[in-house]
């Protein structure tokens, strides 16, 4: 099987957060299940781009990759140069995954998979949440009227990660058939991690201390103040925020910190990559991932979970729900009120969160990327099926 797939962003462009990890784990997992598997993506690196050859194949983690370049302007991954080669090439492919809603490249990359007659499937990402629609929602509606209903309905399929996101969407009367896979993390990679006193030493983090980490980026609605505001209330802890930060925000959560009298023992990192995030997570006793909307998964704390290190997030993060029912994490309500409440009891017994972060392990072992995708590709197998048996 040979499969196409396009993303407006890939690694090592991680300043876009959970989408590179899981769309590169998810390829890197059907590579290893024997599929061929070619990402078309853009040099996109936030304010800058990646340093990668372009337009030419290269092998990124036993996947093949095509950078294109970004044209005048980064806005909505305007690439013309992806579309142009895309339309060359998806006829070569079995199946096209066309990870690019809300931006430039979705109508170019479905319109040729639709003349080559390939079917393709939209991962959805959480955005067509009922939150994330009302986002700029003037435009969106402008777009879904203009195209985008029409791309939507005219694919294979909807990925969608969780139930609650596969009902999300066909309450909103789309024709197009929806699947639920959720995402993948490399599980042996974190399972594996040890903890060291380098990082409580780069940081001045006593020993005697409770770490506390919250990762990913770091914006409004990731609400990190609310990270802050356990800070400065469970006096015997440390706080690393690890994440890309805006300056302005960044100086606004200082500020609070100081105000609380907590600001000594909090730490920003900027952004890292995965290889950053690791030794951070083996040196946490405790992850904290309150969000004020519903997410469609949870990247950061899945991998938490995966290196041993029980959560606790806010009731919008699915994996942070999942954890709970198995008893390796908790979910509350994202108000500082519940969060501070919820910390106090989980950090007052130490050993209670040894054995959550044991049970943790076990219970992200499904979601391994090697598990996940053969779900996937028995997903695709159906799909490429039924294309063959429409009518040409």
């Amino acid at each position: 099987m040979r499969v196409l797939y396009h993303i407006s962003y890939y690694k090592p462009a991680y300043i876009y957060g959970g989408p590179v990890i899981s769309t590169s784990n998810l390829c890197e997992g059907l590579a290893a299940l024997g599929v061929q598997v070619t990402v078309m993506t853009t040099n996109a690196n936030g304010q800058q781009r990646l340093a990668v050859p372009l337009e030419t194949p290269v092998e990124v983690n036993g996947v093949e990759v095509i950078y294109c370049p970004l044209g005048f302007t980064g806005q909505y991954f305007y690439s013309p140069r992806l579309v142009e080669i895309f339309r060359k090439v998806v006829s070569q492919y079995d199946l096209i995954v066309t990870d690019s809603f809300l931006t430039y490249l979705l109508g170019g990359t479905a319109s040729a998979a639709l003349a080559a007659q390939k079917p393709y499937i939209i991962p959805i990402r959480g955005q067509l949440f009922p939150w994330a629609l009302k986002q700029s929602a003037i435009k969106k509606q402008i777009y879904m009227r203009v195209s985008g209903r029409r791309w939507l309905n005219e694919a294979a399929g909807l990925h969608c990660t969780t139930p609650e996101e596969e009902t999300a969407v066909q309450q909103l009367g789309l024709t197009a058939p929806t699947f639920t896979v959720p995402n993948s993390i490399d599980t042996q990679a974190f399972a594996e991690l040890k903890a060291t006193d380098h990082i409580r030493q780069h940081y001045g983090i006593p020993l005697a201390c409770m770490l506390l980490v919250q990762v990913g980026r770091l914006v409004a609605i990731k609400r990190p103040d609310i990270s802050v505001k356990v800070l400065a209330a469970l006096h015997h802890t440390h706080l690393i925020l690890a994440g890309p930060c805006d300056p302005a925000f960044e100086e606004q959560l200082k500020s609070d910190a100081r105000k609380w009298g907590c600001l000594d023992r909090l730490h920003f990192t900027g952004l890292l990559d995965n290889e950053g995030v690791k030794p951070i997570l083996a040196s946490a006793d405790l992850l904290l991932m309150p969000s004020e909307v519903q997410e469609n998964f949870g990247t950061a704390a899945a991998e938490a979970l995966a290196a041993g290190i029980p959560v606790l997030t806010s009731t919008g993060i699915p994996i942070g729900r999942w954890a709970m029912e198995e008893q390796a994490g908790f979910a509350t309500e994202c108000t500082p009120e519940h969060f501070v409440d919820a910390a106090r009891k989980l950090c007052a017994d130490p050993e209670g969160l040894k054995q959550m972060g044991k049970r943790a392990r076990h219970f992200m072992q499904q979601f391994e990327k090697k598990a996940v995708a053969q779900r996937m590709l028995s997903q695709y197998e159906r799909i490429i099926e039924l294309q063959r048996r429409k009518p040409q």
